[in-house]
């Protein structure tokens, strides 16, 4: 019974291997580990956490020992090529590229509605070690731009339960009280073995597996233990998997009804997939095999100079053989019979190598930029037209507010579990929500400004112009708390009753300077009237 539950507990979904190596090249591309790395090696769990071991290399098998994306070349022997290998040499666009547009997601604040003080209040602290949501926001969609997807489950499989073992149901202040909490654990998609969704794209089972390390004692021996727990809409189990001399064993460590109503697994998605509500496509597959080829050329590259950078000496010998005494500084000298005609000389290779590698990697650079939808700015200074700028900018805000949508939609998940576990009722759940940006970027803002300040010139009244500065305001500093908000209110109205104040003082001190002058007009008049011809200057304003 033992070996057909290991069995059952290890069997994984369709296409779960192929997933898992795809998404060990995509973390490789992002993080410049593994097969994108020389002779040093960063482990993927320096960046991601011990759950991405799951994409080590010697968890996948079957692996390349040398794990390299290199291309060896025919007839190219084991030394040279591991030699090659060690001195790997990794431009890292995609890294660069993802944390740029994820940047200008991140930074503009996501408007929550109509959430529950509870909910609120639980974002403060999600973990009960201060992580606030928009920490995790961060993490979630770091992961859910390289591979394409994260799944996150919100456990609370601590709750208090009675004699029977059932859940208890509490409200929001007995759990508090209790020091209960829902709990978010982020996880990857190899975390997720297998899984079924029902007509309506609700989860009906999962099965998580996730690893740990255990020793009985300082000085015992460090087992390795491998954690299942399947869920369904009522219950959990979880079970450990060790495995020792006699072999694996299998135990039931954990069960019960959980009170969430549906299986408590939020699936984070950089861009959704045409049919499947939980795979999704990554923001960069295209950079990170755009990234692999720029590494095999940069690395043909690198081989060509370190081979044929040395002029080859012509250096004149008897019988076209080299003197044992005769050193050469790099060991490269083509030696000639003493009576051939070829003068002494070196002979460099031609640049034309160079050339056409360099210019290979300056476009496979550029092919990087324009999958990616980025202003890309050539070496010579010059950029893309303005209708061509205005178009990719078009292209990458459309591709940034999806994003940005799937986020906010994953954050209506959590909070619909967060919720449920304090008892808020469904109806306040249905009506909350995360409204996302849309806009970000900087472009927006200066075309803005550039439009507010000509319809400020245009003279249309105060009021339109107080709303047009907050409207400024708000998109320059959306972060700005609400007293900050209203102090700035305050100082446009000051402002603008001192702008009245002061266009009143200009229209009096108009009005006495036309006064004077036409004082002096008439007492002119009446001077030439008596014969008098002297003409009175013009009275200062």
């Amino acid at each position: 019974m033992t070996d057909e539950l290991i069995a059952d507990l290890e069997r994984k979904r369709p296409g779960y291997e192929a997933e898992r190596v795809w998404h060990k090249f995509l973390m490789d591309s992002y993080l410049g580990t593994g097969g994108f790395s020389g002779a040093v090696k960063q482990p993927i769990a320096g960046h991601w956490g011990p759950a991405a071991e799951m994409y080590s290399s010697n968890a996948l098998g079957g692996v390349d020992v040398l794990d390299t994306y290199l291309d060896r070349y025919p007839r190219e022997d084991a030394p040279k090529f591991r030699s090659r290998v060690q001195g790997t040499q990794y431009d890292n666009y995609n890294e660069a590229l993802t944390d740029t547009k994820l940047s200008y997601v991140l930074r503009k604040e996501f408007e929550p509605r109509n959430i529950p003080d509870v909910i609120r209040e639980w974002r403060q602290d999600v973990d009960g070690r201060g992580t606030t949501w928009t920490d995790l926001r961060g993490n979630n969609a770091l992961v859910a731009a390289v591979l394409g997807w994260r799944p996150m489950l919100i456990d609370a499989r601590a709750m208090p339960r009675d004699e029977k073992g059932n859940a208890l149901i509490l409200n929001a202040a007995q759990a508090r009280d209790a020091g209960m909490r829902p709990y978010p654990v982020p996880l990857f998609p190899a975390n997720l073995l297998d899984y079924i969704l029902d007509d309506v794209g609700q989860f009906t089972y999962v099965k998580l597996c996730t690893t740990s390390q255990r020793k009985a004692s300082w000085r015992g021996e460090r087992e390795t233990v491998t954690h299942y727990t399947i869920w369904t809409p009522t219950h959990f189990e979880k079970y450990e998997v060790t495995e020792g001399k006699g072999g694996k064993t299998a135990v039931l460590v954990d069960e019960g009804p959980h009170t969430f109503g549906l299986v408590p697994l939020v699936i984070y998605q950089h861009k959704a997939g045409p049919e499947d509500p939980v795979l999704a496509l990554p923001m960069h597959a295209n950079v990170a095999q755009a990234s692999r080829a720029h590494l095999n050329r940069m690395s043909e590259f690198n081989e060509h100079l370190r081979g044929q950078v040395f002029a080859l000496l012509v250096v004149a010998s008897k019988g076209g053989q080299l003197s044992e005494d005769l050193t050469v500084g790099t060991d490269n000298a083509l030696p000639i019979d003493t009576e051939s005609r070829q003068p002494h000389a070196f002979i460099a290779p031609p640049g034309t190598v160079a050339d056409t590698y360099e210019k290979r990697l300056e476009s496979i650079v550029r092919e990087m930029y324009r999958v990616a939808r980025v202003e890309y700015t050539r070496p010579t200074g010059g950029i893309s037209s303005g209708e061509a700028h205005a178009y990719e900018f078009a292209q990458t805000n459309a591709a940034l507010a999806d994003f940005a949508k799937q986020l906010a939609r994953a954050e209506d998940d959590v909070d619909f579990f967060v919720g449920r576990y304090y008892g808020v009722p469904d109806d306040e759940l249905q009506a909350a929500s995360n409204v996302p940006p849309d806009t970000f970027d900087i472009e927006n803002l200066t075309a803005d400004i550039k439009d507010a300040f000509d319809i400020i010139a245009g003279n249309v009244g105060p009021t339109a112009t107080k709303l047009l500065k907050l409207r400024l305001i708000d998109q320059a500093f959306p972060r700005l708390d609400a007293d900050t908000r209203k102090t700035i209110e305050a100082e446009l109205d000051d402002e603008d009753a001192q702008d009245a104040a002061d266009e009143a003082a200009a229209a009096e001190a108009e009005a006495a300077r036309l006064d004077a002058e036409e004082a002096a007009r008439l007492a002119a008049a009446e001077a030439a009237a008596r014969g008098n011809v002297t003409t009175p200057e013009p009275a200062a304003a």
